[in-house]
């Protein structure tokens, strides 16, 4: 990979990444949840590792990308153009490059485009990430006790 790649490519994860840091900060917490869970899939925001069914899937930097900003902006529809301003940098690239990375995500959580029961298309609008999503933190971690999210999440999960 040349040193262009590996730039174009640590931006586009500290991109997809930022949106869980304003958003945590804005609750007022101060550490990323450990785990992103939804359907049958766990997401460790620490070390963007994405396991089904407990098992890690191997899914590539962009795609994970993707799947990250989906998650972050689950509460409307992103369009393509978001995805490729927020992603690719300015990067000149192809719908076609697109449409690989959330193909390739959505094989990676289980989903296909014909159920489209975790990344459904929104037609000639974009993409929406339509999974319950719930946080949970390593044991040992600093949380309150209670049932669904841990304090301060509230903002970035839809537990109850």
């Amino acid at each position: 990979m040349s040193d262009v790649a590996r730039v174009v490519e640590g931006a586009s994860a500290a991109v997809a990444r930022q949106g869980w840091r304003s958003r945590l900060s804005d609750a007022g917490a101060t550490h990323e949840p450990s785990r992103l869970c939804f359907g049958a899939c766990e997401i460790d925001a620490a070390t963007r590792c994405l396991k089904r069914n407990g098992e890690p899937v191997a899914l590539e930097p962009r795609a994970f990308d993707v799947l990250i900003f989906l998650i972050d902006h689950r509460e409307r529809v992103v369009s393509s153009d978001e995805l490729l301003d927020a992603l690719w940098g300015g990067v000149s690239v192809t719908s076609s490059s697109l449409s690989r990375a959330v193909h390739k995500a959505r094989v990676a959580v289980g989903d296909d485009g014909q159920k489209q029961r975790i990344i459904a298309t929104a037609q000639r609008h974009g993409f929406r990430f339509v999974a319950p999503v719930r946080c949970e933190r390593r044991e040992g971690s600093p949380s309150e006790a209670s049932p669904g999210c841990p304090a301060g999440f509230k903002a970035f999960c839809d537990c109850p």
